[in-house]
């Protein structure tokens, strides 16, 4: 996986969730990976974010898209499309974990706790190590928010005390997570680190 081709590819529909939503459907449909689970998934987390909006002032919901569209671009099925597509569901809206039981398997299920913060991030991270699954959707969540940092950093810097700590956040996970993940994951998340450490030296 070339992350930097993955962007360049979604740039016409980056802040589109419809676009984002057909792309999405299409990769995992021309793979075979398209699960009734994963329509499912896909539909709750519509539902769950809807009226939600990110610090860019754009529907929540294209976040998650983008982290399962770079997911199943680096060759990932399920359990991997349903942990991204729902992994700040219970965090960030009111559904919890019994109510996704109705729906997913316990393997989704441990995915997406695994996600959900509980403690302060530092902590969060360390919790995460060893869970592989949950490691590889936390690479693809911070790639896409360590990206939209950069990529909308004219209007996210305005907020530098808010924008210094993002980027801080990010280089602490990309150290602790880095070591275990794939290589194509891990090559993207330094791609990703350069991007951001290089916003306030002047470099891009």
């Amino acid at each position: 996986m070339l992350f930097k081709e993955i962007t360049e590819f979604l740039a016409p529909v980056y802040e589109n969730a419809e676009g984002l939503k057909l792309i999405l459907i299409n990769e995992l449909k021309n793979r075979g990976c398209y699960t009734p689970e994963i329509e499912q998934a896909l539909m709750i987390s519509e539902d769950a974010h809807r009226g939600q909006f990110r610090k860019t002032k754009h529907e929540f919901i294209v976040h998650p898209l983008r982290v399962a569209i770079i997911l199943a671009k680096a060759g990932y099925c399920s359990p991997y499309i349903e942990g991204a597509l729902l992994h700040d569901v219970i965090e960030d809206t009111p559904l919890n974990r019994e109510y996704l039981m109705r729906y997913f398997s316990k393997e989704v299920l441990d995915i997406v706790d695994a996600l959900t913060k509980k403690s302060d991030y530092s902590q969060y991270i360390k919790e995460l190590v060893g869970h592989k699954k949950a490691e590889i959707v936390k690479a693809a969540d911070l790639l896409d928010n360590g990206y939209d940092l950069w990529i909308n950093k004219a209007l996210l810097v305005k907020d530098k005390a808010w924008y210094e700590k993002q980027i801080k956040k990010y280089g602490e996970a990309y150290k602790m997570l880095g070591k275990d993940l794939p290589t194509d994951l891990r090559e993207a998340m330094r791609y990703v680190n350069e991007l951001l450490t290089s916003t306030f030296s002047g470099r891009h």
